[in-house]
């Protein structure tokens, strides 16, 4: 009934797996634009886009795991939601420090993160020279993309194990 009184209603699909999403995609989806994220129509949606973000995030987190800097993160809004539960439990001003003092060590956290993180086309770049190959980030997935990062990590924690000491 309602394409009927509307027209057929357009599609949206989005990406959803990194083993399929092209490097590209995720590239213009940290560099903000949430919309990329849209593989097929149109979406002005915030909460869909988000949802859509969710979904493919998971992907990634299902197949790669967490970082260090992102699990210390995770732990430190863990402790703040903790404290907040106690002191909207008790009323103890401690509680209420408590979170201030996290709140300051997650959004320090947060910037040491934004500002170790190379960029992420200079990433690409190094990963480029160590293969020896050139990556079109049209063609390339994510899934296949962050294979070749984690292959170049192993590598080079082997050369640590077998670094002579001066």
């Amino acid at each position: 009934m309602f394409s009927r009184l509307f027209g057929k209603r357009s599609e949206i699909k989005f990406h959803n797996d990194v083993a399929k999403t092209p490097l590209q995609v995720w590239i213009d989806i940290m560099d903000g634009n949430i919309k990329a994220i849209v593989k097929k129509g149109d979406c002005e949606d915030v909460f869909a886009l988000n949802r859509a973000w969710h979904v493919l995030n998971n992907s990634y987190i299902q197949r790669f795991g967490v970082d260090k800097e992102a699990k210390k993160v995770i732990d430190l809004r863990m402790r703040y939601a903790m404290t907040m539960a106690d002191y909207l439990a008790t009323g103890d001003k401690f509680y209420q420090m408590e979170q201030k003092i996290l709140e300051v060590d997650i959004k320090m956290q947060n910037n040491v993160g934004a500002k170790t993180d190379a960029g992420f086309m200079d990433i690409i770049t190094a990963v480029e020279k160590h293969f020896g190959f050139q990556i079109d980030t049209k063609i390339t997935t994510v899934e296949k993309f962050y294979s070749y990062l984690k292959s170049m990590r192993k590598e080079s924690e082997k050369l640590k194990k077998f670094k002579p000491e001066n």
